[in-house]
C-alpha cells in the first residue's frame, strides 16, 4: 500500500474513532425535570421569530400610559403583546450583531419625556453597549467595552439614566453616568477595577446609596461599593459573601427591598444590598448570568422565588462550551426547593405576570425565540405536601 493510501486509512480511522468517542452529556446537563414533577404546569406561552435568545421580559405600561403589555426583548429585536397574546408591536434592531457579537437587550419603559427604548449590553462580549430607539435605530454607543451596567428612571421628570463601569484600557474601573441623550453626567475614575456587576437599589439600610457595584483593588478580596446618584461614594464594605456577577430581586418578606443574588458551585446566595447580611442560602448548581423574580403562584401562599440562568458544560471543548442549556429553580417562602428543571437551551430572562383569573401570577421564562409559561398544576392543590 502506498504512503498516501496508509494516510487516508489513518484519517478515516481517526474520524471514526472521534465519532465513537462522542460522549453523552452528564446527567446534570440532561434536559428534564429534576424536582417537583407534577407541581407546575408548563406550556409554550409565545413562539417568536427574529428575536434570538430572550434576554428580558417585562410587564406593565411599557410603551403607552394605561396600556399594559408584555414586552420581550432579545439579541435581535423586541416584541409586545397584550393579555390575550395578540401582537401589539415589533422592533428589529438595525445593527443586528454589534461587531459580530450577539448582545443582550433590556426594555427601557416610556416616561413623560421619552418613548420606549432598549439598552443593549454586551456583557462578556468584547464590544460596545448602546441605546436604541423604538424604531430599532442606534441613538448612541459607548466608546469602550463595559463590565457592569444598570439603568433606571431616576433623572428629571423620571427620565432614564445609565450607569456603567469600563473594563479595559485607560478607563478601566471608571464608573460613568449618562443621560438619555448620551451626555456624560459624572465620572468616577478607577473606582472599581475588578467590577463585574452593578444595579440600582433602594431601601433604608442603603444609607442613601442608589447604585451598588462590586469592585476594589484586589480581585481576591472584592468589596461592595455604594454610590448616590451623583457618583459620591456612600459606603465601601467587605461583603459577607463573595458576590461578583450578581443580579437583584425583591422577594418579600425576606427581601422587602433589593437583595443581591449570586450563583455558587453549591447553589445561590442572597445578600442584603449593602453586603453586610446574609439573607438566604439556596441549593442548586452554578449558573452563569443569573436572573431572578418573585412570583405569587398561589393566592394563599407567600411569593416564591424563581432563578434562571445558562447551564454551561465545557466537556472536551478547548474554547467555549460543548453545550449550553438553561436551568430553572423555584423556591418556596422558606427557601425549600420546590421545582427544578434543566431546559434544552439557554435561559436568561424570567418574570411574573398576572394569571388568567387575576388571583395569582404566572411565571414566564425566556428561551431562544420562545417564552414558556409556568402555573400551578390543576391537581397540585390537592396535596398539602407538594402544592405551591
Amino acid at each position: 500500500m502506498s504512503r498516501r493510501g496508509r494516510l487516508k486509512l489513518l484519517l478515516v480511522a481517526f474520524v471514526l474513532l472521534a465519532q465513537g468517542c462522542k460522549r453523552e452529556l452528564p446527567a446534570w446537563m440532561q434536559p428534564g425535570i429534576r424536582e417537583g414533577a407534577g407541581i407546575l404546569h408548563k406550556s409554550l406561552y409565545l413562539s417568536l421569530d427574529g428575536v434570538g435568545e430572550v434576554t428580558d421580559i417585562r410587564f406593565g405600561d411599557l410603551r403607552f400610559e394605561g396600556k399594559r403589555e408584555v414586552g420581550i426583548a432579545g439579541n435581535y429585536g423586541a416584541r409586545f403583546f397584550d393579555a390575550a397574546k395578540t401582537p401589539q408591536g415589533k422592533v428589529q434592531f438595525a445593527t443586528r450583531t454589534p461587531e459580530d457579537f450577539r448582545v443582550s437587550a433590556c426594555t427601557v419603559k416610556r416616561t413623560a419625556t421619552t418613548s420606549v427604548l432598549f439598552y443593549r449590553h454586551a456583557g462578556a462580549a468584547a464590544t460596545y453597549d448602546s441605546l436604541v430607539n423604538s424604531e430599532g435605530a442606534e441613538l448612541w454607543r459607548l466608546p469602550e467595552s463595559v463590565a457592569g451596567a444598570a439603568f433606571g428612571e431616576v433623572g428629571a421628570r423620571n427620565a432614564p439614566e445609565f450607569f456603567v463601569t469600563y473594563q479595559f484600557g485607560s478607563a478601566k474601573g471608571t464608573v460613568e453616568a449618562r443621560d438619555v441623550a448620551g451626555r456624560i453626567l459624572w465620572r468616577a475614575p478607577g473606582l472599581a477595577p475588578h467590577n463585574t456587576a452593578m444595579a440600582l437599589v433602594s431601601g433604608e439600610e442603603m444609607e442613601g446609596a442608589a447604585i451598588v457595584l462590586d469592585g476594589g483593588n484586589d480581585i481576591l478580596k472584592p468589596v461592595l461599593i455604594g454610590l448616590d446618584l451623583n457618583g459620591h461614594t456612600v459606603f465601601r464594605n467587605r461583603a459577607i459573601e463573595r458576590i461578583d456577577d450578581f443580579t437583584t430581586v425583591v422577594w418579600p418578606p425576606r427581601c422587602p427591598s433589593e437583595c443581591l443574588v449570586a450563583s455558587r458551585d453549591d447553589g445561590f446566595r442572597l445578600v442584603a444590598a449593602d453586603g453586610r447580611r446574609r439573607v438566604a442560602t439556596l441549593p442548586g448548581e452554578y449558573l452563569g448570568d443569573v436572573r431572578a423574580a418573585a412570583v405569587r403562584l398561589s393566592p394563599d401562599a407567600p411569593a416564591y422565588l424563581a432563578i434562571v440562568g445558562p447551564l454551561e458544560y465545557q466537556g472536551h471543548a478547548i474554547v467555549g462550551f460543548e453545550a449550553v442549556h438553561g436551568a430553572l429553580y423555584v423556591y418556596d417562602g422558606s427557601g425549600r426547593l420546590t421545582y427544578h428543571e434543566v431546559l434544552p437551551e439557554p435561559c436568561e430572562a424570567v418574570a411574573a405576570i398576572p394569571s388568567d383569573d387575576g388571583k395569582a401570577q404566572a411565571l414566564l421564562v425566556g428561551g431562544v425565540d420562545k417564552v414558556w409559561e409556568y402555573t400551578v398544576a390543576p391537581h397540585a392543590g390537592n396535596s398539602t405536601t407538594r402544592s405551591p
